[in-house]
C-alpha cells in the first residue's frame, strides 16, 4: 500500500482488506465487539493497583468501556490482537505518524495498522483536537500522569514548558482534554515504549470549523516553530514521534465522503498544506482535525520531509453499512 499520492488500485484493495476485517467482526461480535479470536495472547499481569492512580494531577481515563474496553487484560488483547492481524512485522523509526480516533471497534484497524510499523521514541508529541471547543482554544496538558486501564504514560513538563516559551498562545487547560480524539492516542502509546511520555496538545477543531483563527500563515509558523524544537531535542540525543490524530469526512453520504476522502488522503500524503487549508475551507469539507493535521504536515516540511506514506484507509461503512452516514478513517506515516 505503499505510496505518496493517490491511487485508485490502492485505496481500493485498502478498503477491501479493512472491510473484510470489520465486517467479520461485527457480524461475529455484536453483544461483545472484542471477543474477536485473541484470547491466545499472554498478557501482563494487571491484578495489582493501577499505576499512577495517586500521583497528583493524573488524567483518568475518560471513555473506556465506550471506545475501548476497561478490562485491561481485555484491552491488551484488542490492542495486540489487532497489530498482530497486520501481518507486520518489521518496525522503523518514523518522525510523525496520522491515525483516526472514532473507537477501537471502528478505526482501530487504521491504527493498528500504523502503530504496527513504528518505534516509538522516549518523547511523543500529540496534536489533537477539542471537538466539544471547551477551555483554551490552544492548549497543552501540563498536569500528571495519563492513565489508562493497566498503565500510566509520563507527562514531560519540562517540554510543556519548553514549548510554552515558543508558543505565547500556548496555555495549560484541562477542559480541553476531556474529550476522546488525544485518549485514543495516548492509548497505544504503552504497548509499543512503556517508557514513551507525552507532550500533548489541543486544538478547538471539529467537522463544523474550517481552520476557525487558524489562516494558512499561522500554520506555516506554528510547523516552523514546533520544527525547531524537534530539531533541538533531537540534538540533545532524545527522540521525538509527532503523533497526529484526525477523522476525515463526517457524516456524508459514501460517494460523497469516499471521493472528499480521496481528495483529503492525496493532499497529506504530498504534505500539501496550502491545498489542504483552501480545499476544506473553500468546500466546508467536514474534516474534525484539520488544524493538527495541517501544523503536523507543515512541521514535517520545515524538517525536509516531501510526503507521507499511507498505510491505511477505511470508514465507518465498514463497520456499520450505513451509506448515509459515513465518517472517514486515514493511518499515515513519515519515515525518518
Amino acid at each position: 500500500m505503499r505510496r505518496f499520492s493517490g491511487s485508485t488500485s490502492f485505496r481500493f484493495l485498502s478498503y477491501l482488506l479493512l472491510t473484510t476485517f470489520l465486517l467479520f467482526s461485527f457480524a461475529g461480535c455484536e453483544d461483545d465487539p472484542e471477543k474477536t479470536g485473541w484470547e491466545d495472547l499472554k498478557t501482563p499481569d494487571f491484578s495489582g493497583p493501577q499505576p499512577g492512580l495517586e500521583e497528583p494531577g493524573a488524567r483518568p481515563w475518560r471513555h473506556a468501556g465506550s471506545f475501548y474496553p476497561e478490562d485491561p487484560v481485555e484491552l491488551y488483547r484488542g490492542i495486540m490482537g489487532r497489530m498482530r492481524d497486520t501481518g507486520v512485522r518489521e518496525r522503523r523509526d518514523a518522525a510523525a505518524v496520522i491515525t483516526p480516533h472514532a473507537s477501537l471497534r471502528y478505526s482501530g484497524m487504521v491504527q493498528a495498522e500504523v502503530f504496527a510499523r513504528i518505534t516509538v521514541p522516549e518523547v511523543v508529541v500529540v496534536l489533537a483536537s477539542d471537538h466539544e471547543l471547551e477551555g483554551e482554544p490552544f492548549a497543552v496538558w501540563g498536569l500528571g500522569p495519563w492513565l489508562i486501564p493497566g498503565y500510566r504514560v509520563g507527562v514531560r513538563g519540562d517540554l510543556v514548558a519548553d514549548l510554552q516559551g515558543r508558543f505565547p498562545a500556548l496555555v495549560s487547560d484541562e477542559p480541553p482534554f476531556g474529550g476522546h480524539p488525544a485518549e485514543l492516542q495516548v492509548l497505544w502509546l504503552p504497548y509499543l515504549n512503556p517508557d514513551a511520555e507525552v507532550v500533548v496538545i489541543a486544538f478547538h477543531d471539529n467537522s463544523y470549523n474550517h481552520f476557525k483563527d487558524w489562516p494558512l500563515a499561522r500554520v506555516l509558523e506554528a510547523g516552523d516553530l514546533l520544527a525547531g524544537f524537534i530539531t533541538e531535542r533531537e540534538a540533545a540525543g532524545e527522540g521525538v514521534l509527532l503523533l497526529t490524530t484526525t477523522d476525515l469526512v463526517h457524516r456524508e453520504l459514501l460517494e460523497v465522503a469516499r471521493e472528499q476522502d480521496a481528495a483529503l488522503a492525496d493532499l497529506v500524503a504530498r504534505l500539501d498544506v496550502e491545498g489542504l487549508h483552501g480545499y476544506i475551507t473553500g468546500e466546508a469539507i467536514t474534516m474534525c482535525g484539520e488544524i493538527p493535521t495541517a501544523v503536523m504536515m507543515a512541521t514535517l516540511r520545515a524538517l525536509g520531509h516531501e510526503g507521507m506514506e499511507i498505510v491505511a484507509e477505511s470508514d465507518s461503512y465498514a463497520g456499520n453499512q450505513n451509506a448515509g452516514s459515513v465518517t472517514g478513517y486515514l493511518g499515515g506515516i513519515a519515515w525518518k
